[in-house]
């Protein structure tokens, strides 16, 4: 008797009188909630002061299953270890050769994240990395991201680097964006930017 039910719901789902997700959980569980594609992007998060930002936009990415690196540029102590793993950079005092490892070791880096007020080696980071891609054209579209988070001038700040490096971000399809407020929100924000669904809609700095 089962057999022939099975058998006689098979064939219904073959012949296209049943659908296999008319009855799903799936779509129940997923109403109201928004989902995106994010395909795996390679991180590097520098925290230039603003921990507890960095921290959660560590964990958002690595969420999202990216390979992410920390780059530890704080007068705090040692950078917290975190479950999922991630590359970490204490107290480095050269940022070109955290790019040129990174660089070696993933073949780009397509996001970087901001935390805090940056210093001089944000400029010898941005120089590396535009350097590293002037040399490695990319062949997808996606070109980068470049985050600015976690200080009370986010947007001036991103202006400014938009404005030094306007020619060299643009060759390369790097787009600058400011994102301010409390850091589980903030990382969730700088999530939803780098995601490929909303590279053409929403406005840069």
């Amino acid at each position: 008797m089962a057999d022939n039910y099975l058998e006689k719901r098979m064939e219904d789902l073959r012949s296209g009188r049943l659908s296999a997700s008319s009855h799903s959980g799936t779509s129940r569980s997923t109403k109201g909630w928004l989902r995106v594609r994010f395909p795996e992007r390679r991180v590097l998060i520098i925290d230039f002061g603003n921990r507890a930002t960095a921290l959660s936009a560590a964990r958002s990415f690595i969420d999202a299953s990216c390979r992410v690196s920390v780059s530890d540029c704080s007068a705090e102590t040692d950078f917290p270890s975190l479950d999922g793993g991630i590359r970490l950079y204490d107290h480095p005092a050269d940022i070109r050769t955290v790019v040129s490892e990174l660089t070696s070791a993933w073949r780009d880096i397509d996001i970087v994240v901001i935390s805090g007020k940056p210093d001089k080696r944000l400029h010898d980071l941005l120089d590396e990395w535009i350097e590293f891609k002037s040399t490695h054209p990319s062949t997808g579209d996606y070109g980068g991201r470049l985050i600015v988070t976690g200080v009370s001038d986010t947007e001036e700040t991103a202006i400014e680097i938009k404005s030094e490096f306007r020619d060299s971000l643009s060759d390369h399809r790097i787009r600058v964006y400011a994102v301010q407020g409390a850091p589980d929100k903030t990382a969730r924000a700088a999530l939803l930017l780098c995601a490929p669904a909303f590279s053409d809609v929403i406005t840069s700095c």
